[in-house]
């Protein structure tokens, strides 16, 4: 007899209906040999749809978990987690899961009525923490997240981070592409009223966040605005006549400010007095001319550097002319007498810097500022406003007449803020902002800047214009 092979499949089931098990015989001449089924059961998940290497990303509190599973030899169980489930007509299954925040792992099985086992892991992450979003350019110049711009177009450039992935962003409505370091950049064109930008990200999961701020074109608030003339007056002393110590660095730091005002800011007219020039009648005469100068739009900034002083019993504070005498106060130029010459002033501007001791005394009862960084409608409100402020190198106490590089610790930081503030318009505000810390903390002395009491001033500031 010729051998031949027949496979003859029998099913055997077991009373309870729950099992089936597949033997094959292979049937070589007249002997008959079992063979057992080793073919896995077909596992197909539907729901979710995992890409491959990826998890299913939601931000729901449940999932549907949904499938089929097919054999030959029939399906015995279908298992979720180690748990049983359901299994309906054509082998299919379907269950909701619920989901904590972050990774959620499901294992399902199959096994086939031989014993075979199918296992397919499903990752699904619940993700319901939105995109951040954070702002890298223009940056914002106020509490109010209000971004001026001097440009026609304008960089907008922000990073955009998730833990599970961003899907997408758009800038006023457009996909940006992803950039290096999750940054996603475009260029808007600038109107001159206020217009905003909004920037919105989504993740994977369907989480969305918002970022939106008012921008504007800056104009050229020097033609509109500052229309008067820019006057310095400049007094450095390191000589003296009478009992009093020779300076060292006096009418260096005053000769560096002058040549700073003359390279790189706008002042119409600077006049110096130095060492033996600027005696108490020159000082003041020069301060009495400013009366009929000054215009009403006419902007004044005062520098003093030399010797300060004090009187314990009145406590009034001086400033020490080149020709005093340390034995009398008559030849001392108070700070009473100087703020009498300023509320004499029709200038819009009067800015007095005084590097020297005791110069805070100037301000005696004058409140703490509270300071507004810049932006062009604060730089349109304090220009239009009379200002008559003070900046003083420390309080009521001695300073330093050496420091860094050849200045005084104050100077140094003056010339160092002058020199590195942005922009070419910027409020004395700002330079005190830069130059208090570096002062207080290369010091024992503490700048103060503040109103001057009883002159005239109603809250407007004097503003530095780079040519």
């Amino acid at each position: 007899m010729k051998n031949f092979a027949m496979m003859v499949a029998a099913l055997v089931f077991s009373l309870s209906g729950v099992t089936a098990q597949v033997t094959t015989f292979e049937s070589k001449g007249l002997v008959l040999k079992p063979v057992k089924d080793k073919t896995l059961p077909l596992l197909q998940v539907d729901e979710p749809v995992v890409k491959s290497g990826s998890p299913f990303v939601v931000n729901r509190d449940r999932c549907v978990v949904r499938g089929s599973a097919t054999d030959v030899a029939g399906i015995g169980s279908v298992e979720l987690n180690g748990t049983p489930l359901s299994v309906g007509a054509g082998g299919h299954f379907e269950i909701q899961m619920p989901l904590r925040e972050g990774l959620n792992s499901f294992k399902l099985s199959a096994v086939d009525g031989a014993g075979n086992r199918t296992d397919r892991t499903i990752d699904v992450i619940r993700d319901t923490k939105p995109p951040v979003i954070v702002v890298l350019e223009p940056a914002s110049h106020d509490a109010r997240g209000i971004r001026p711009l001097s440009v026609e177009k304008a960089e907008i450039k922000a990073r955009v981070t998730d833990e599970f992935g961003v899907k997408t962003v758009t800038i006023n409505g457009a996909v940006v592409p992803a950039g290096p370091d999750s940054t996603y950049t475009t260029v808007l064109p600038m109107r001159e009223d206020e217009s905003k930008v909004t920037i919105v990200a989504a993740d994977n999961a369907g989480n969305t966040s918002k970022e939106e701020f008012p921008v504007y074109r800056r104009k050229d608030i020097a033609g509109e605005l500052f229309a008067g003339k820019y006057y310095a007056f400049i007094i450095g002393i390191d000589n003296y006549s009478g009992s009093w110590d020779r300076l060292q660095n006096a009418v260096r730091d005053a000769k560096s400010v002058e040549k700073l005002f003359r390279e790189s800011f706008r002042f119409d007219s600077i006049q110096t007095l130095y060492n033996g020039q600027a005696t108490r009648d020159n000082i003041l005469g020069a301060i009495d001319n400013f009366t009929s100068t000054l215009g009403k739009d006419d902007n004044l900034l005062i520098y003093f550097s030399g010797h300060g002083t004090i009187q314990q019993r009145s406590n009034r504070g001086f400033w020490v002319p080149a020709d005093a005498d340390g034995r009398s106060t008559s030849r001392y130029i108070s700070h009473s007498e100087l703020k009498d010459r300023i509320a004499s002033f029709q200038g819009r501007h009067i800015l007095v810097v005084a590097d020297a001791c005791f110069s805070g005394e100037i301000l005696k009862g004058a409140p703490l500022p509270l300071l507004t960084k810049d932006d062009p409608q604060y730089l349109r409100n304090v220009f239009q406003r009379p200002s008559r402020w003070a900046l003083t190198s420390g309080g009521e106490e001695p300073v330093m007449d050496g420091g860094r590089e050849g200045h005084s610790v104050f100077a140094y930081y003056f010339l160092k803020a002058l020199r590195e503030i942005d922009g070419k318009f910027f409020t004395t505000s700002q330079v005190f902002e830069r130059l208090k810390f570096g002062v207080g903390n290369n010091s024992a002395q503490m700048p103060r800047y503040d109103e001057l009491r009883d002159v005239g001033s109603e809250h407007g500031e004097f503003v530095f214009v780079r040519k």
